[in-house]
């Protein structure tokens, strides 16, 4: 019943939101906007995406400590497809189906994948701490500079705390309740990399991966022609992965991506239609390359 409640929520975010979008941008003009991309962008920005793919591999090596990092590779490269492409994020089913084929109990998946997700967001509010430092804020940003430093600053701070005292939060979370357990399984795989250089290569990995992806972003947008300098795309990604954290995705991503995207792009001064554009392209591209090396993934695993 809830899948379904989630599928229908997809669906109508992707007729809501693609209608929305369309009112303001004509399909003729993303479709323009696509074949503005050089195929070589696309070359690059796939390459960079099995890189991000091979550093996550690295990292669910150090959180699960079993398997080879080329077959987590792989593992990676199918999970992504399917989390592209499935709606309501049922793709993250496809995750815990491999690793329980491979012995791998369901409580230390989810809590493996929900602690990656911890220093995921660690490290995106890294970046986006160092970018609002590292360059002037955009106009529409330049008026919510306070809060937005303050904001990032007491989500590190918090992070920190739960890093450093993971083992005293986790005795809180003893009920049976939902909430109680995931914070228990997250709480105990951070407490499985025991030592404090394999949270530091966890942090690390998330830090690259998500440096990786903004810039691919960034190298996207300015192959459209948009003045987008190297740190205001880093703001811009950033504020779209924190965005993209609300557990409603479209059909294909088609909808809530562009949605998004629009959102963070006018954020640092690209007009509304400009931002739509560019967030369908960058939205395709991901789409490609996640179909590509899914297709890469699938074949990697079948003949190891």
């Amino acid at each position: 019943m809830k899948r379904t409640v989630s599928i229908t929520i997809s669906v109508l975010a992707t007729i809501v939101l693609g209608w929305w979008l369309l009112r303001a941008v004509s399909l003729a003009e993303l479709l323009a906007a696509l074949k503005q991309l050089p195929l070589s962008t696309l070359v690059i920005a796939l390459v960079g995406y099995a890189v991000i793919n091979l550093v996550r591999g690295v990292r669910a090596k150090l959180l699960l400590g079993a398997f080879t990092v080329k077959e987590l590779f792989f593992i990676t490269n199918i999970h992504n497809m399917f989390v592209n492409l499935l709606p309501a994020r049922t793709g993250e089913l496809s995750y815990f189906l491999m690793l329980k084929k491979r012995g791998i109990t369901l409580g230390a998946t989810v809590g493996t994948l929900a602690a990656a997700r911890v220093f995921d967001l660690f490290g995106i509010a890294l970046i986006l701490l160092v970018a609002s430092l590292a360059t002037p804020l955009p106009t529409p940003l330049a008026q919510l500079e306070l809060p937005l430093l303050l904001v990032v600053g007491a989500l590190i701070a918090f992070l920190i705390l739960v890093l450093v005292f993971h083992d005293i939060i986790k005795r809180q979370f003893t009920g049976t309740s939902w909430f109680s357990r995931k914070c228990h399984e997250i709480l105990e795989s951070i407490h499985r990399l025991r030592s404090g250089k394999r949270v530091a290569g966890v942090f690390t990995c998330a830090v690259v991966i998500w440096m990786l992806q903004f810039s691919i972003n960034t190298m996207v947008f300015q192959s459209l022609g948009l003045p987008i300098p190297l740190m205001h795309g880093f703001l811009a990604g950033a504020l779209a992965a924190l965005i993209s954290a609300v557990p409603i995705q479209g059909i294909v991503g088609f909808g809530t991506t562009e949605a998004i995207w629009t959102v963070a792009l006018v954020s640092i001064g690209i007009t509304a239609e400009q931002g739509i554009a560019a967030g369908f392209v960058q939205h395709v591209v991901s789409l490609i390359a996640s179909v590509v090396l899914g297709i890469v993934g699938w074949v990697g695993l079948r003949k190891s």
